[in-house]
């Protein structure tokens, strides 16, 4: 989602003013109250609805309503059409935005000893992240002029392969797979514990038969 915010920090700012010109301010804090107010009000259902349809379906919407606005553009156009239609998907996208869905669906694909060290990996990338695709570039055009600011052609298209990139590496996340193999380590660990062998003295009760008193006795010779 920082990655996204590039191009609408560097693309749709200039449309913002083009079409609204001095009600731009106005008219991002009323988008933005909105679309907040809408996320504290959808966070937590989304959430329950994730956990019972599955945390992929979440991050997959999760993704969809990230890419919605750049998509809008892309469908009607970098006017004033455009613009609205994008705003509208701003908007929208408050009902999954304040969720954790990859974080769960992270939980989802590691094992249990194993998250303390993925989740601070997980963050430490998203941070990473953060700033060499929405921070670094807008240093690079804003501040220090060292690069021209792209074209809209070309930060849609940049929007569009981070979409693809998302997408492709959600198909290929299983939990399912993870919870079996979790499930099945777990069921190896607990054969193997001392736990699960028997002791010294079940084993000799277990072999150890008590002898048949209604069988004779068989006597010795002299």
């Amino acid at each position: 989602r920082s990655a996204v915010m590039a191009g609408t920090t560097l693309v749709m700012q200039n449309l913002r003013v083009m079409v609204w010109k001095e009600k731009t301010a106005e008219y991002m804090a009323m988008l933005t109250m909105v679309m907040n107010i809408l996320s504290m009000c959808c966070s937590s259902y989304f959430g329950r609805f994730s956990d019972k349809f599955g945390r992929r379906l979440g991050a997959a919407i999760f993704g969809i309503c990230t890419f919605a606005p750049a998509w809008m553009l892309q469908i009607f156009g970098f006017n004033s059409t455009g613009l609205y239609a994008s705003s509208a998907a701003f908007i929208v996208s408050g009902c999954c935005v304040g969720t954790d869905s990859i974080l769960v669906l992270t939980s989802d694909v590691t094992r249990e000893e194993d998250r303390p060290m993925i989740f601070g990996l997980f963050q430490s990338i998203a941070n990473v992240t953060s700033f060499v695709l929405f921070g670094f570039p807008a240093i690079l055009i804003t501040l220090m002029h060292v690069i021209p600011n792209p074209s809209v052609e070309v930060w849609l298209m940049y929007q569009t392969v981070l979409a693809l990139l998302y997408f492709i590496v959600l198909w290929r996340v299983r939990p399912s797979s993870a919870a079996t193999f979790a499930a099945a380590t777990a069921a190896a660990e607990t054969e193997g514990s001392p736990e699960a062998s028997p002791t010294m003295s079940e084993r000799s009760t277990e072999t150890v038969e008590a002898p048949d008193e209604a069988a004779p006795r068989r006597r010795g010779f002299c």
